[in-house]
């Protein structure tokens, strides 16, 4: 099991424990009762920044798989992106008893049938995007672009609402996307990667933005219409001050 916020463009936050082959990268609202009480910014904790493999859950992740999942946290609204973990580590060796797992600092959950979690005794790598010893990892640099993106335009993004199609469809099929907009200007989100799963291009697509005394296609009805490739995830400003 992998304890992550579940990766929706909505306006509602909900930490789930979600099987890691049936993780989906969407858009839809949570249960009711989860929603961010107005005035307060969402913050995600826990995001996976990768995933441990224990003796008895030998997941594999994909690079792909963690910064797909982060960009429909951001369209989805959230203003602060809290990862576990973000660089891995090695636990240290016990002063008093020796380095078996019931002895040592790792995870693991003992129970008297056995370990319910069972962890190395030292690495922690946690195929974190910084590996246990400083490696970078290929998610590390998509998650930095992320990083600087939302460092340049943290203001922007603070200030803006979350929008998103209503209502919102968990299939392979409906393309997914949410728009964070002031009104003025803001952010179209899309994404078109699932872990595990072969999402097809969406060919012709555009997008109409409509606010109460505005609109705007995406792209213009003066270009071409868009295909979305299959494995790509983005976000396109728009309405942006240049200079």
């Amino acid at each position: 099991m992998l304890l992550l916020a579940l990766s929706i463009f909505d306006r509602v936050s909900a930490i789930r424990n979600v099987e890691t082959h049936t993780r989906r990268y969407v858009f839809q609202a949570a249960p009711v009762g989860h929603a961010v009480p107005a005035g307060y910014p969402w913050l995600d904790v826990e995001i996976g920044g990768g995933m441990a493999a224990a003796y008895n859950h030998r997941v594999h992740m994909e690079p792909n798989d963690m910064p797909a999942m982060h960009l429909t946290d951001v369209g989805s609204g959230v203003n602060g992106l809290g990862y576990y973990m973000y660089h891995g580590g090695s636990n240290p060796h016990s002063r008093i008893h020796d380095d078996s797992p019931e002895a040592s600092l790792q995870e693991s959950s003992f129970q008297p049938a056995g370990a319910q979690n069972p962890m190395p005794s030292i690495s922690y790598d946690f195929f974190a995007p910084l590996g246990e010893f400083g490696q970078p990892r290929p998610h590390y640099h998509s998650m930095r672009t992320l990083h600087l993106f939302a460092l340049r335009f943290g203001a922007e993004l603070a200030e803006s609402v979350a929008t998103l199609p209503r209502p919102p469809r968990v299939d392979n099929h409906t393309l997914r996307w949410s728009v964070r907009s002031t009104g003025k200007s803001g952010f179209l989100f899309v994404n078109n990667y699932q872990r595990l799963q072969a999402l097809s291009a969406k060919p012709r697509v555009r997008f109409d933005l409509r606010w109460a005394n505005a609109s705007l296609q995406i792209p213009s009805l003066r270009s071409e219409a868009l295909t979305i490739p299959p494995a790509s995830w983005w976000a396109w400003p728009f309405g942006l001050r240049l200079f």
